[in-house]
């Protein structure tokens, strides 16, 4: 997870109930600083309340604790460092429950409202053989449909341009925040939902992805510096990259321009330590020759019709 290195907020406390009040107004006017909207900022104070009260219920009131508050463009990230060797995680699973009849389970109920409150939670050991906790907020985007899409003239099907043919007549460049956000946006305008991740939905939340580092992307250009394509990547884990595309926008469907954004990602990835690449969802474009089949899944659309989807690897 990629962060803004220089825009890294600390406070140093004590997990006593005392500096709660701390705590919470370090957090909240961090998260705000950082550019986070009133709503997002309050969730993630809360959430830090409750895990501050219950790292208070556990641990010495002399045991020392550093909250990191830091921006990933897209996000707030604010993170809990501190001694601690016995925790339980099993609140941060997403079919926890608490059970009224057993006190224990009460008392560490603040773990389960906390991982409730917001988008990401991390646990870890920490390099001193504490803990390093983290909460992850995401910044409000609003969605495609809210903002229009407002994908340019040539879009419109009596003017669209076809895609060139031949790679003398289009070119392979990185992403500028205008171009990205005109991609997301036609990608929404002409592919069905299930061939996009979710995050597509939102433009703004895509170009700060990819400003912030934690998404690379490349884009095809036609004649005019006309956007006719892209292909989107990030890591998946700490060996695996995911893809998404190729996505061509103009008229028919040419082998060329698909193949020149997905080498353009291969080339990208192959300098890197990762060790697998996934397309879970390969568009008609995708050059299958470049990957082998990592298996078939069937989503289901609001009509209850199944929908086939083949994922790639390679």
């Amino acid at each position: 997870m990629k962060k803004d290195a220089d825009r890294v907020l600390r406070i140093g406390l004590f997990l006593d109930a005392a500096f709660l009040p701390l705590c919470t107004s370090f957090v909240q006017k961090a998260a705000t600083a950082l550019g986070l909207g009133e709503e997002e900022s309050m969730a993630l104070t809360l959430a830090a309340e409750e895990i501050f009260a219950y790292l208070c219920r556990i641990a010495s009131p002399h045991q020392p604790l550093e909250i990191r508050c830091s921006s990933g463009r897209y996000y707030v990230q604010a993170e809990f460092t501190c001694p601690l060797e016995d925790f339980d995680m099993r609140f941060f699973n997403l079919t926890a429950s608490v059970s009224p009849d057993d006190e224990t389970s009460l008392e560490e109920m603040g773990l389960l409202i906390a991982s409730r409150f917001v988008d990401r939670l991390d646990v870890r050991r920490a390099p001193n053989q504490g803990i390093l906790l983290s909460l992850v907020k995401e910044k409000d985007y609003p969605a495609v449909t809210e903002i229009g899409t407002d994908i340019g003239p040539e879009m419109k099907p009596e003017v669209q341009a076809p895609v060139p043919e031949t790679a003398a007549e289009f070119s392979i460049e990185g992403a500028d925040p205008e171009n990205m956000k005109l991609f997301a946006q036609r990608v929404n305008a002409r592919f069905p939902a299930w061939l996009f991740p979710q995050s597509f939905r939102f433009p703004g939340k895509v170009v700060d992805m990819v400003a912030g580092g934690e998404y690379e992307a490349a884009l095809a250009f036609g004649p005019g510096k006309r956007l006719q394509g892209g292909i989107v990547w990030h890591w998946a884990s700490g060996k695996t990259v995911e893809c998404y595309g190729p996505y061509l926008f103009g008229r028919g469907s040419v082998h060329a321009m698909a193949d020149a954004l997905t080498e353009a990602c291969i080339g990208a990835v192959a300098k890197t330590p990762a060790v697998g690449l996934v397309n879970p969802f390969p568009t008609p474009d995708l050059p299958r020759e470049h990957f082998e089949v990592l298996g078939d899944l069937t989503l289901v659309d609001e009509k209850g019709a199944g929908i086939p989807l083949t994922s790639h690897f390679r």
